[in-house]
């Protein structure tokens, strides 16, 4: 249930959106180019690491939703938890379970970050911008945790699996377009 009478019992975080597009709508341009823009890894990968971005940060609704859309690109459905329970266990190939390592620190102990960590996964066969755009994707979220938690967004299983095909189907720019909202454009420099 949201904190805000004006967004509604049921409000998602397009809700949120919506209630100041002006500041949302650049989230929406950012989230766009750094979880579907070009990468070296696949959009179910970086699914997943979002997924577990928002699970360490114990934000449900992030993580529900990003779970999802990782299923719909093709993840195994319990991959996140998986990697949550024990990294090193985890059914997934060694580039995945350093990128793992590597985000649990920064998301849990940022400021314990350092060249050994870096290079552990540059070891691991993931170059650097893929590791470029996997810090990207964790800022991105822990800046929606925050304003899932801030809100008091809760959100369903319904309602997850409708955005996460919506995702796949049309990205989030045409998807917030679809709204009747502007998606606005960064400026070239």
């Amino acid at each position: 249930m949201s904190f805000f009478k004006s967004l509604g019992q049921n409000a998602m975080l397009s809700d949120v959106f919506r209630h100041n597009w002006e500041k949302a709508g650049y989230l929406i341009a950012m989230a766009e180019e750094i979880c579907l823009g070009q990468s070296e890894l696949s959009r179910s990968e970086l699914e997943v690491l979002e997924a577990y971005c928002s699970k360490l940060n114990e934000c449900d609704y992030c993580y529900q939703l990003h779970n999802q859309a990782a299923q719909v690109y093709g993840a195994e459905g319990e991959l996140v938890v998986a990697l949550f329970e024990d990294i090193d266990t985890a059914p997934t190939n060694e580039k995945i379970k350093a990128l793992a390592h590597f985000l649990k620190r920064l998301t849990l102990e940022p400021y314990k970050n350092n060249q050994t960590a870096v290079n552990t996964v540059l070891a691991s066969g993931c170059s650097e911008k893929a590791l470029a755009d996997v810090i990207y994707l964790c800022s991105l979220s822990a800046m929606l945790n925050r304003l899932v938690f801030g809100f008091g967004i809760e959100g369903g299983d319904n309602q997850f699996s409708q955005v996460a095909q919506g995702i796949k189907q049309t990205g989030y720019r045409k998807m917030y377009e679809n709204m009747g909202l502007d998606v606005p454009k960064f400026k070239e420099i």
